[in-house]
């Protein structure tokens, strides 16, 4: 280990990078660091020179750049490099689509989605869909029925249930009752037979 230290800007400037990078590359352990006591980072020269030699390659892949055209890598567009459209394309493995081609589904996706929007825009229309307001109206009316039931359901067969002596003659009691609360429901609500 050589005893030149330097700080992350200046390895960045001697390895042709940004500080950005060289940050990342020491918080992720591609490369060595030592820390000052008031905890900035410095690099030795040499070793982290190696150590970024030695996993370029693997960064750029991690980066997914190393496959991409370099007119389409991302960042600032570099002068004198000019993206242009391939032919090439498809959704076969390992091949890169087109603009044309990325466009053209991208265009696709578009549509579908204006088409969703307008069909449902004529399921508003066409009162297909209940508007929420609705919705809660119908909901509180039905808790008002419901709850107007159980508040009576004890006084109101509390002596005739009191009477039966046999278990089947009270099931038969309270499924006449449940089912008459079902019609009345429907009747209110405005709900077709669902029996």
């Amino acid at each position: 280990m050589s005893e030149i230290l330097v700080g992350g800007s200046e390895l960045a400037r001697l390895l042709g990078t940004t500080p950005q990078s060289i940050y990342k590359a020491a918080k992720t352990g591609r490369i060595s660091t030592a820390r000052t006591e008031n905890g900035m980072r410095l690099y030795d020269r040499e070793l982290a020179r190696r150590e970024w030699e030695a996993t370029k390659e693997t960064a750029d892949a991690q980066n997914h750049a190393s496959h991409m055209p370099p007119g389409r890598r991302g960042g600032r567009p570099r002068k004198g490099i000019t993206p242009q459209p391939d032919d090439a394309g498809g959704d076969e493995p390992g091949v890169q689509p087109s603009y044309s081609m990325r466009y053209a589904k991208a265009r696709a996706e578009h549509e579908a989605v204006k088409a969703q929007e307008r069909a449902f825009d004529l399921r508003i229309k066409a009162g297909k869909y209940i508007e929420k307001e609705q919705v809660k109206r119908d909901g509180a009316e039905l808790g008002a029925i419901l709850n107007g039931f159980m508040d009576a359901f004890p006084d109101r067969h509390a002596a005739v249930l009191a009477a039966m002596d046999d278990r089947h003659s009270v099931f038969l009691y309270l499924q006449k009752e449940f089912n008459q609360l079902k019609i009345e429901i429907r009747d209110r609500c405005g709900f077709e037979n669902a029996d």
